[in-house]
């Protein structure tokens, strides 16, 4: 699927996403994907508190279920 990260400056092709603890930020968690044909990942969205990143990962698969090819803006 393609993303664009949450500060605009990222567009990508991803094949899967992941939480993980984004230490020593304002913001704890954050969500990173797989850039599609390689093993780099990149972080796309920083959020708060675990819930919020799983709230966006929950949009994201909604998205995906929809079978929609657009590109996807992270919040």
């Amino acid at each position: 699927m393609w993303i664009r990260s949450q500060d605009k400056e990222m567009l990508m092709q991803s094949s899967s996403f992941s939480i993980t603890r984004n230490y020593g930020g304002k913001l704890k968690f954050a969500i990173v994907g797989s850039i599609a044909g390689t093993s780099n990942v990149k972080v796309v969205g920083y959020y708060k508190t675990k819930s919020e990143a799983l709230h966006e990962i929950d949009i994201i698969q909604k998205y995906l279920e929809t079978g929609d090819t657009g590109i996807y803006e992270v919040n």
